[in-house]
């Protein structure tokens, strides 16, 4: 099996595209799992014992895009879970994120941090972001934003320019601060991401930042260099380089930092990820150099292991970067095959050449079943009758435009999908008896209920 898989834990950017578009699922998600929960507990070498350590929790809304996360850690003194972390978000009728609201724990309580709101054009795509401060004097969003970011894109939907606009402080007009161009190959990978900014009383773009990548034939990501402007030489100087081998199953990642006295690479630390025939991500081991001996030595492990019973497909998952704190960085679809179960954290003892167990963790997810659908659905649209022999009618006093009926059995396949008005009727004859769900969507909004053909 020959892993395709792009590393892009080096890069820290956020992957704009996939912001503006819908959440993908399927409606009405019957049979698929959501994740709730992560728990997590820790080894307590002192007592011997195993402690509650964390958990993370995920709410979604109708359409199950993720609207609250929150992470709790044990207190073990007072035996208490604390809140310390928590992300709210606000979607529009087409699922496009419009508001992140991030909360940061201050003294006992938990307060805003910061808020970014998401502007989109015609493609879906995000045109603009502003971002709101908290006052922590008043207790309230300050009124105008702090700082705006505006983004370009090429015919093939592909960021090219990312502006960033600070407001001047005698007008509050928005005025240049800093710029980064992204530039492609033909199969549009990323090659390239420069970073510019504005000198203080200068009009003129200055150089800043510099990333670089290199892919093999088949598309894998085999090397990543970061560079800095130097505006004493006008040169671009290395600072770190990473250099990725991928073998049948594994994956290996070595980090390298630029060495000024011998003007050379010098390799830093290493990271061998390995995976089941699947393609799974089961195992990522940590390594660091040591530059006495010249060996890796190993420094931290995690493993990972997934019920195969139950295809990526069939999960509804919560931002990565929102899962155990950035730990699953590299759990993306490319990266996992099936639903994850657990994980397990070791750390190396150079006294015992051995890996000790420090933490567990346990995914936690429900099946998303016929009720589960029905029960949050505003009914504004009546239909019937219901149980249905022969026509099925539409009654409705506050929509307009096109309407979408769809029919769906109880495993989740579509059975009907038609555009219906509210003067016409539906023939169900050629449906077996038994139950249905059916799905009505209209003006980006969606409906749906439980029908009974006679």
């Amino acid at each position: 099996m020959k892993l395709k898989i792009t590393l892009l834990i080096h890069i820290g950017i956020i992957t704009l595209t996939a912001l503006g578009q819908n959440s993908g699922h399927e409606v009405p998600y019957i049979g698929k799992f959501k994740l709730d929960s992560i728990t997590s507990q820790h080894w307590n070498a002192f007592n011997s014992q195993w402690d509650p350590s964390n958990v993370s929790t995920y709410n979604y809304d109708t359409q199950y895009n993720m609207v609250q996360y929150l992470d709790f850690s044990y207190e073990i003194l007072t035996k208490e879970w604390i809140i310390f972390d928590k992300n709210e978000f606000v979607y529009d009728v087409n699922n496009n994120k419009t508001e992140k609201i991030v909360y940061r724990k201050y003294d006992s309580r938990l307060i805003p941090a910061y808020k970014l709101k998401y502007i989109y054009n015609n493609k879906g795509l995000i045109d603009s972001s502003l971002f709101y401060g908290w006052d922590y004097v008043i207790e309230q969003w300050n009124s105008s934003a702090s700082s705006k970011e505006q983004y370009t894109y090429n015919s093939n939907d592909e960021l090219t320019i990312q502006n960033t606009y600070s407001p001047n402080e005698n007008t509050r007009e928005w005025e240049d601060y800093k710029k980064v161009e992204y530039s492609y190959n033909s199969n549009g990978q990323l090659i390239e991401m420069t970073s510019f900014y504005v000198k203080r009383n200068a009009s003129e773009w200055s150089n800043l930042e510099k990333r670089e990548y290199k892919y093999d034939s088949t598309g894998n990501e085999i090397q990543f260099v970061y560079r800095i402007f130097n505006e004493s030489t006008n040169q671009w100087d290395n600072k770190r380089k990473i250099e990725n081998t991928f073998l049948e199953d594994t994956l290996q990642s070595i980090d390298f930092k630029w060495d000024k006295t011998s003007e050379d690479w010098i390799s830093n630390s290493k990271i061998d990820l390995l995976y089941d025939p699947k393609g799974n991500l089961v195992e990522i081991t940590s390594f660091n150099n040591n530059t006495e001996s010249g060996q890796w030595t190993p420094s931290s492990k995690d493993v990972f292991s997934y019920d195969l019973t139950v295809e990526y497909q069939e999960l509804i998952l919560p931002p990565q970067n929102l899962i155990l704190r950035g730990i699953f960085t590299l759990l993306k679809q490319q990266n996992i095959k099936n639903k994850p179960q657990s994980y397990s954290k070791f750390y190396w003892t150079e006294n015992n050449q051995d890996w000790v167990l420090s933490e567990n963790g346990t995914f936690h997810y429900s099946k998303i079943t016929v009720n589960s659908i029905l029960e949050t659905n505003a009914k504004n649209i009546l239909i019937y009758p219901n149980p249905v022999n022969e026509n099925l009618f539409f009654e409705t006093q506050n929509l307009s435009g096109p309407v979408t009926f769809k029919l769906y059995d109880l495993l989740g396949r579509e059975i009907l999908n038609k555009e219906v008005s509210f003067t016409n009727c539906i023939k169900t004859t050629h449906l077996k008896k038994g139950h249905y769900i059916y799905l009505i969507e209209t003006n980006g909004k969606q409906q749906a209920g439980k029908l009974i053909k006679n």
